[in-house]
């Protein structure tokens, strides 16, 4: 599983299309990912001295309520408007397989670089990851899994805002 990750996260989508077009995890496993991922930008605000659990409750949050968010956005466009037949329960799933990269939230506790820029490429990495999943899974142009995630993305970023 290790394995499959570190590739997935260097670019080796063959990994993620291997099992006919079906992660191989649960449900449970992927809202267990975008803990993680929020888990770790909430331990970075920590290690920068940002003690109140308030904000921490508030990230976790709002990183599964823009998850659920992004991926009805995704479902409904893809379904409704561009009549690709997708899963709901498949878009909730590898939504959440494009979320490792949201670990990089950690670095915000060792002032390395800015914290806007690791948010950024953060964010950036994720986009651009969960654009090439749903080309393959969906079996659809890269131009129409761009336009299918990043307006769900848009949307979710005015909706939620930075702490999606």
């Amino acid at each position: 599983m290790l394995n499959k990750i570190i590739k997935t996260i260097y670019g080796d989508y063959r990994v993620i299309n291997s099992n006919q077009n079906e992660l191989n995890y649960s449900l449970f496993r992927s809202v267990l990912l975008i803990l993680v991922s929020s888990i770790s930008w909430c331990i970075g605000l920590y290690i920068k001295d940002v003690s109140q659990f308030d904000i921490f409750y508030m990230i976790i949050s709002l990183s599964i309520l823009g998850w659920g968010f992004w991926a009805v956005t995704i479902w409904y466009i893809a379904n409704r408007i561009l009549n690709i037949n997708l899963n709901y329960r498949l878009v909730l799933r590898n939504l959440a397989f494009s979320y490792w990269p949201g670990i990089l939230m950690l670095l915000i506790g060792f002032n390395i670089i800015n914290d806007n820029f690791i948010w950024i490429i953060s964010r950036t990495w994720t986009l651009i990851i969960s654009v090439f999943v749903f080309k393959n899974f969906s079996e659809i142009s890269l131009k129409k899994s761009f336009g299918l995630v990043v307006f769900g993305w848009i949307s979710t970023q005015i909706i939620f805002g930075k702490f999606y």
